[in-house]
C-alpha cells in the first residue's frame, strides 16, 4: 500500500481520516521533511501494512510489517486470555460487530 502526502495543519489530516471512515491510521514523518507525513488509512478488516520507517541519512527507510510486529505482540503478550471480554473502545459499528463475532463467536 502506498502513502500519500498531506499536511498537519489544523487538524485537516484527523478530519480527513475520520471522513473516510478508517479504523486508524500510520502516520510516519521524517524530521527534516516536517510537516509533510506519509500516512497510512487502516481499516479493521484489511492486513496491517508493510510501512517505511525513517532512519538517519544517508540509511534507506527500514521496512516494518505492522502485521507480523501485531502477531508477535499478541502472542507474545498472551492477549487472548483477555482481550476479548467487554466492549471495544470505541465501539464497533454494527457490521465489524458481526464480522468480529464470526472470528470470535465467545464474544456473544
Amino acid at each position: 500500500m502506498s502513502s500519500f502526502r498531506c499536511r498537519l495543519r489544523h487538524n485537516r489530516l484527523l478530519r480527513r481520516s475520520a471522513s473516510n471512515e478508517n479504523s486508524g491510521s500510520a502516520l510516519v514523518s521524517r524530521v527534516e521533511d516536517r510537516p509533510r507525513v506519509g500516512l497510512w488509512p487502516l481499516m479493521l478488516r484489511d492486513i496491517l501494512p508493510t510501512i517505511p520507517i525513517p532512519l538517519r541519512a544517508p540509511h534507506p527507510a527500514a521496512q516494518v510489517d505492522l502485521h507480523a510486529v501485531l502477531h508477535r505482540i499478541y502472542d507474545a503478550g498472551g492477549y487472548e486470555d483477555y482481550i476479548y471480554s467487554g466492549t471495544p473502545r470505541p465501539p464497533l459499528r454494527a457490521d465489524d460487530v458481526a464480522w468480529a463475532r464470526s472470528l470470535a463467536p465467545s464474544l456473544d
